[in-house]
């Protein structure tokens, strides 16, 4: 099922305007393309914006314009509040579904590692890889399964299932997961030092 956003014109470009746009709940946004000249001034829901974040943030999207048509557009840069985090502003690309994208695919892990039920230390090196595939072939998402692996295994890039038709540009050798042995805390024990009395000398009458 594909990913939609609708979107308007955007005409108001002052500091008022983009203020009462992000208080409708609007978010101010630009798209570039081919097909698109000057890069077209646009607004997004939200909270629409906000489900696709969540959900897959490098996916392709059909950016819906009003009066304008359909496009199919990945998000290239995410402008945020520095101390909130909140998006301020959005910029999309135009692709073609034709020609090849490099992306950012995210890694999930699945199962339950019979290392860490050992006492092993479950550390995920790598949490996302990059792409390049034609958008019909780009996954949401690639899994691994982890129900082998013991302490001191690991999962390289390597050893990732990537689908027919993708080409992996992020370096092969790259670690995905390890699992790591257990930490011992080590207790040093001080050795005792024995303090000699110092003796008094009463001098005699």
């Amino acid at each position: 099922m594909a990913i939609r956003i609708s979107a308007q014109v955007r005409t108001g470009k002052s500091g008022s305007a983009i203020h009462n746009l992000r208080s409708s709940g609007n978010i101010p946004a630009s798209v570039y393309g081919r097909k698109i000249d000057g890069g077209e001034s646009i607004s997004v829901v939200e909270k629409e914006l906000g489900l696709i974040l969540r959900k897959n943030p490098h996916a392709v999207i059909q950016l819906d314009i009003a009066e304008q048509g359909n496009y199919p557009v990945m998000i290239n840069e995410i402008q945020r509040d520095k101390v909130s985090g909140k998006v301020l502003h959005v910029d999309f690309h135009q692709i073609s579904m034709d020609e090849l994208v490099k992306s950012i695919v995210g890694i999930e892990l699945t199962g339950d590692s019979p290392g860490v039920k050992e006492g092993g230390i479950l550390s995920v090196e790598t949490h996302e890889i990059e792409i390049r595939c034609l958008p019909a072939n780009l996954p949401p998402i690639l899994s691994i399964d982890i129900s082998g692996l013991h302490v001191g295994d690991n999962v390289l890039v390597s050893d990732l299932d990537i689908p027919e038709g993708i080409e992996l540009l992020t370096d092969s050798t790259s670690v995905v997961v390890t699992i790591l042995a257990p930490q011992k805390e080590i207790v040093e024990e001080s050795d005792e030092v024995e303090v000699p009395v110092s003796e008094v000398v009463v001098p005699k009458e």
